[in-house]
């Protein structure tokens, strides 16, 4: 039987990147299904998180 790979070891192809705009002055980053990304103002940012840790 094959071993299975650890959290996030399975998949280290290069990952899709995004940057939209979601409204006037209000842009997101993100990167992969997204688990993990950026939402941006000119008020400040917020920082999500959510990958597995290899």
């Amino acid at each position: 039987m094959a071993e299975e790979a650890f959290a996030s070891t399975g998949n280290l192809s290069v990952a899709t990147v995004s940057f939209i705009e979601i409204r006037p002055d209000l842009d997101a980053f993100t990167v992969g299904d997204p688990t993990s990304g950026i939402v941006g103002s000119g008020a400040g940012c917020m920082v999500i998180d959510g990958q597995a840790t290899p």
